[in-house]
């Protein structure tokens, strides 16, 4: 008796932890963006090449945001999202610093689409 009630306990905290119900959205395991973030790097002279940055990126369906999350220091992000269209912005910065960068991407089944966002 007191291993059943040991059980049922151990799955009751189990299932109240998980929430009890599933993922509203079924993300696959194969398809999505792989990003890079950018900006111009500082230099002293002549042409300044681009450096890896941090930033927010906002994934957007139409004008419903699907996905937030924050490039690394390397600039690099992975968001994994069904099949089909979407707007991938990057903002870096805050006040009068503040630089964006935006990019349409077609996420096709079984593929990571390459995302380069250079921030101005």
């Amino acid at each position: 008796m007191r291993t059943a009630v040991v059980a049922v306990l151990t799955c009751t905290v189990v299932l109240a932890a998980c929430g009890g119900r599933a993922s509203p959205i079924a993300l696959p395991a194969d398809s999505g963006i792989d990003g890079l973030v950018t900006a111009v790097g500082a230099c002293t002279a002549g042409a300044c090449p681009d450096e890896p940055v941090s930033a927010s990126i906002t994934v957007w369906s139409g004008n419903r945001e699907i996905r937030r999350v924050d490039a690394s220091g390397a600039g690099q992000f992975r968001i994994l999202l069904p099949p089909g269209t979407y707007r991938v912005e990057a903002v870096a910065g805050g006040g009068g610093q503040r630089r964006r960068a935006e990019q349409i991407v077609n996420v096709t089944e079984g593929r990571l689409a390459p995302v380069r966002l250079r921030l101005e």
